[in-house]
């Protein structure tokens, strides 16, 4: 077990005091468990800093039985360090020595010490004087069986005795009813009988909130884990159920259901610097109308030992996809039917600005010359700046994130067929927030009504 310094318990101590940090965050942050920042935290309040401090004191036998008297009484191990100032496992050790040799069992090796003479203060909570040794000793076998079955069932799941709250402890000691007495058992668990009947009474009650879980459970797998709970929370608002985020990131927590994580983005190559048009979008990420500004670009895919490439064009308008191309090869034919399927898309007004890198695709002559002709505008990012084309960076994560990192392809062919159908998906179905919880083709389609309403 790893000895930690004066300093960087006080360190944790002070950030709790300064109230920006729960016990779980400075567990995560410090790489500690959550049970040592509460023991330090509790000591600290209880005792000062004096009870940070590595000690090694000598503790009288009156004192043990004193300490073994409350905790029999219903307090907590926890409590009880804090109230003591003494470490867990050495407190479960005293209470274990007590349970099987009774008050002799506290007593120190030292030379010299000897058991008290008064009486213990509760003597009805301990041992009584041995009369019939064989029976006792079946019955302290007895005990530690249900100990020892009582641990192995809390290491099965997980979990040190150290660790477990009543409502662990009551659900373990419900598993091995059927194998071993109550009384035995909760003995085991120190675990008081009506913190046992009242955790058995919660859990058979049944779960208010069971239509939330299943309706979130649903969406989080309709989606395939790409949802996390601020766009599960609108879906569910989209389909008319009231549901407050928080409760929707609690009820996730308690289901185990996390969303795909991002994984760095690819930084596509950017070709020598001829022909290179200036930056006219600058970093202007939005437009007020549909086709009014592209942007582009080029990502990559490695499958086993092949290579896939994908070259959308993406509408700031409203982020939808208006044209794309996949290729094995990043060839400039990959890139010229891509753009002449986004000027198929074009009505006779609409003369959009494109938005690239410095790639030698967009540079090429008869890339330039097919924009001049119908009447685009080129915008190019400055070398080696991925931000200025944050947009298209930004879809190619969430591509990556919620298909192709978290499944597996056998080839090139497969993956092809699955950024298809994803693409469609992305378009039609997937909501995103800042379009009001509406996929870009709704978005679309709602704007345009609006407008022909007004101009009616």
């Amino acid at each position: 077990m790893p000895k930690y310094s004066l300093a960087f318990k006080l360190k944790i101590v002070a950030q709790y005091q300064k109230g920006d940090c729960s016990y779980g965050h400075l567990a995560r942050a410090h790489d500690v468990s959550v049970v040592q920042v509460k023991g330090w935290i509790g000591a600290y309040a209880n005792h000062g800093k004096a009870a940070l401090q590595t000690r090694y004191r000598y503790h009288s036998i009156d004192f043990k039985i004193e300490v073994v008297r409350q905790i029999v009484e219903g307090l907590s191990i926890r409590r009880a360090s804090e109230r003591f100032n003494l470490n867990r496992s050495q407190m479960q050790r005293w209470v274990d020595a007590w349970q099987r040799y009774g008050i002799e069992g506290l007593a120190s090796k030292r030379r010299g010490d000897s058991l008290p003479l008064l009486p213990v203060p509760d003597p009805s909570a301990f041992k009584p004087h041995i009369a019939n040794p064989v029976r006792e000793l079946e019955k302290q076998v007895a005990y530690l069986q249900v100990k020892n079955a009582f641990l192995r069932k809390a290491m099965s799941l997980g979990l040190k005795d150290s660790d477990l709250d009543n409502q662990q402890k009551a659900l373990i000691v419900q598993e091995l009813r059927s194998r071993y007495p109550l009384d035995a058992l909760l003995q085991g668990a120190c675990l008081p009988r009506s913190s046992f009947y009242y955790h058995l009474k919660v859990t058979r009650q049944p779960d208010k909130q069971g239509a939330r879980k299943e309706s979130i459970r649903t969406m989080f797998t309709h989606h395939r884990g790409r949802y996390g709970y601020r766009r599960i929370t609108q879906a569910l608002r989209n389909q008319g159920q009231q549901i407050n985020h928080k409760a929707v990131q609690r009820l996730m927590g308690e289901m185990s259901l996390k969303c795909t994580l991002r994984r760095r983005r690819y930084r596509p190559f950017t070709g020598p610097e001829s022909c290179v048009a200036p930056n006219l979008l600058e970093r202007r990420f939005t437009a007020p109308q549909p086709n009014q500004r592209w942007a582009t670009d080029i990502t990559e895919f490695r499958v086993n030992q092949n290579r896939l490439y994908l070259s959308p064009i993406l509408d700031l308008f409203n982020k939808e996809i208006v044209a794309f191309e996949i290729s094995e090869r990043p060839s400039f034919e990959m890139v010229l039917r891509m753009l002449k399927d986004g000027l198929k898309t074009l009505r006779p007004h609409e003369k959009p600005l494109i938005h690239s890198d410095q790639g030698w695709h967009y540079q090429y002559p008869a890339y330039q010359q097919l924009i001049r002709q119908h009447g685009l505008t080129q915008s190019m990012s400055r070398r080696a700046n991925c931000l200025d084309n944050a947009a298209m960076e930004s879809f190619f994560a969430v591509l990556k994130s919620e298909l192709f990192h978290c499944n597996r392809f056998s080839s090139v062919e497969e993956l092809a067929v699955a950024i298809r159908a994803y693409i469609d998906y992305y378009n039609k179905e997937r909501i995103k927030l800042a379009l009001g919880g509406r996929s870009p083709a709704e978005y679309r389609l709602a704007i345009a009504k609006a407008v022909n309403t007004c101009d009616e």
